[in-house]
């Protein structure tokens, strides 16, 4: 399956595939160019988990797509190209990855009025 890379990634894995082609991409700055063990990324995306006040049962996996998801929704992408750039088979599924921001339906909602509207006025049901 082919990803796209984003533009401002481009020259650093030029960078690690040009120095070393048989590194890992993401790598422990700890550990001399050797990726991150699963004990020590644990670690990391526990500490990420706790200070983001997150729940304990959400993988990083998940946090990631789903992020990802959301902020391509919310930047206006359509569904068929997010679910492209997921690497999902059905927009259902892409669906389930995407939390719209809350701000653009309350900014819509704000535009409405529970209040009767006297200018315009809706026509009147005729009987049978």
């Amino acid at each position: 399956m082919e990803m796209p890379i984003h533009a401002e990634m481009l020259s650093y894995f030029e960078e690690r595939v040009k120095n070393h082609p048989e590194a890992f991409i993401f790598t422990n700055p700890r550990t001399n160019g050797r990726p991150y063990s699963e004990s020590a990324f644990k670690r990391v995306w526990d500490k990420v988990r706790t200070k983001g006040n997150l729940s304990k049962e959400l993988r990083c996996y998940d946090a990631t797509r789903h992020s990802l998801g959301s902020q391509l929704a919310n930047s206006g992408e359509s569904v068929f190209v997010i679910s492209k750039i997921l690497g999902h088979s059905s927009l259902k599924m892409t669906e389930k990855y995407m939390h719209k921001d809350l701000e653009p339906l309350r900014s819509t909602l704000a535009k409405m009025s529970l209040k009767k509207n006297t200018a315009a006025k809706l026509p009147e049901a005729r009987k049978l």
